[in-house]
């Protein structure tokens, strides 16, 4: 299996919106893509997961973590060479060893590794202040 590969180097911001499921993180991070003319990073586990659903009915497992987790940085890789001021990204590894730790109580190593070896500049923590909506993967209310 393909290794999670290691952030670029990057001259500009790197910003993370994080928190719990359907509390915008998606939206806002579009939206300040847009309002500051720089680059919007979608979740990566969204499209891995609901293809998954779509094609099986099955859910994450432990398994799926870390091509999501290579996915996700790829992405984040990806537009870090497009010489934006800002990266706005909708979740990170952090969100998916967090993931890990909820749902099955363990990490994998290559998760934790990345964790620790990862930068971002800000963290935006987004709250539970709006209505919690329902889809295929949401699940915790």
């Amino acid at each position: 299996m393909e290794e999670i590969p290691k952030q670029l180097n990057y001259q500009g911001k790197r910003i993370v919106l994080y928190g719990p499921e359907s509390t915008g993180k998606s939206t806002i991070a579009q939206e300040l893509a847009l309002h500051y003319n720089s680059i919007f990073i979608p979740e990566f586990a969204r499209e891995y997961l609901q293809r998954k659903w779509d094609e099986s009915k099955h859910v994450c497992t432990l398994q799926d973590l870390k091509p999501i987790a290579v996915g996700q940085r790829n992405l984040e890789n990806q537009a870090t060479l497009k010489g934006s001021d800002y990266v706005f990204c909708d979740t990170d590894i952090l969100e998916t060893y967090v993931y890990s730790l909820a749902y099955f109580n363990q990490v994998p190593l290559s998760i934790e590794k990345a964790v620790h070896e990862s930068h971002y500049d800000l963290y935006l923590l987004m709250d539970v202040d709006i209505s919690w909506v329902k889809d295929d993967l949401r699940d915790k209310p």
